[in-house]
């Protein structure tokens, strides 16, 4: 399987992207695209035709425009790969932070593994450099507080979301060719993780 790397386009191009600091603004009385618009359509033509067929000429095709205009806004694909990646982190439920942290980061795995199950692409995705748009913060920032207060030092708590995540991606890839009860397999994966966050924890 090939990935498709996070970060890997210009830095500062991407963030401006990503936070909207620097997008054109389009004539009045026309329908005009915006870089949000182009990052829905590289998504939808990524679930419905995978990762392969993702270019700014399909996606200039699914908008019905010519494949120049969309450089007014996106300077390349590997740009725009990472804000297609913030929007689908924006997708993700905000669950409430009821009940324990073994119950709150189960629901967080659930929810990140639903997202997977929306995007099959996700698996692909390799974050060697993370682009900090608005939506991973706050997906992250949701993250740590599930644990957060639990006795698990800052290093800790970020290896613990990384472990959780590492479950999610690597059981969707494997419950994406299975038959059966893939469901069953990863709530039994999750537990035992669980079992064994529990048992540092229960060691301090």
């Amino acid at each position: 399987m090939t990935f498709e790397y996070t970060g890997s386009g210009d830095p500062a191009r991407t963030l401006a992207l990503l936070w909207r600091t620097a997008e054109p603004v389009g004539r009045r009385g026309k329908s005009e695209l915006s870089v949000g618009r182009i990052a829905r359509a590289a998504i939808e033509v990524a679930d419905e035709e995978g990762l392969d067929a993702l270019s700014m000429r399909r996606v200039a095709e699914r908008l019905g425009v010519g494949t120049m205009s969309l450089y007014t806004y996106v300077p390349g694909k590997a740009e725009l790969f990472d804000v297609m990646l913030d929007l689908v982190y924006g997708e993700a439920h905000r669950s409430g932070t009821g009940g324990g942290w073994r119950a709150r980061l189960a629901r967080i795995a659930r929810e990140n593994r639903e997202l997977h199950l929306r995007h099959p692409w996700l698996l692909r995705v390799a974050t060697s450099r993370p682009a900090l748009g608005p939506n991973a913060l706050a997906k992250y920032d949701h993250e740590l507080r599930a644990i957060d207060g639990i006795g698990l030092t800052d290093l800790e708590m970020d290896a613990v979301l990384t472990l959780i995540n590492g479950l999610v991606h690597g059981m969707a890839g494997h419950d994406a060719g299975q038959p059966g009860h893939p469901c069953r397999s990863f709530e039994f994966a999750l537990a035992r993780v669980l079992d064994g966050i529990d048992a540092l924890i229960s060691r301090r």
